[in-house]
């Protein structure tokens, strides 16, 4: 019989689908310190409770569908089954837009901590920002690593954005 439970690992939050001995883990994108952590769910004093029970919520309704729309076949919910199904929910939808919308829908899927969110957007914007000041009309297929030098120099120079690894040696 398969079972979806959340188990915790170093402080990533995980769903797990398992049937037959077998496991598919998923991050739910939240991360709860063992202090705010019972035995299978964040307690109720944890920071940000709805938010991450929302997250938690959200990838547990995704693996049951992939399990059920397997169920609905006729088929047996195997863990390669289900996981195949889970990623098959999202990947058409992504493949068959242009990049820009495709980062878009990424970033509304996945599940993640608001810094995390606010960092993947930032990303966007300075991508959106180099294409519109370069005139280079962005596809995956023309990116190399040329265009990344110069994407690199529109950061450090216009955006006045560093590597945080970075230093200077004089």
């Amino acid at each position: 019989m398969p079972s979806i439970k959340l188990r915790k690992y170093q402080n990533s939050v995980y769903v797990i689908y398992s049937h037959k001995h077998k496991i598919f883990k998923i991050f739910t994108g939240v991360k709860v310190e063992d202090m705010y952590w019972n035995i299978c769910s964040p307690k109720k004093n944890c920071p940000n409770l709805e938010s991450v029970l929302s997250q938690i919520a959200a990838m547990e309704t995704r693996v049951l569908n992939a399990s059920m729309k397997v169920r609905g076949m006729g088929i047996d919910p195997t863990v390669e089954r289900v996981k195949a199904e889970f990623y098959a929910q999202v990947i058409p939808a992504l493949e068959s837009k242009p990049f820009w919308q495709t980062y878009k829908t990424y970033l509304e899927l996945k599940c993640c901590r608001d810094s995390t969110r606010r960092k993947i957007s930032m990303t966007y914007k300075v991508f959106e920002y180099y294409c519109t000041w370069s005139g280079y009309k962005f596809n995956v297929e023309s990116w190399n690593q040329e265009e990344f030098g110069r994407l690199v120099q529109y950061m450090l120079l216009n955006q006045k954005m560093a590597d945080s690894n970075y230093c200077q040696t004089h």
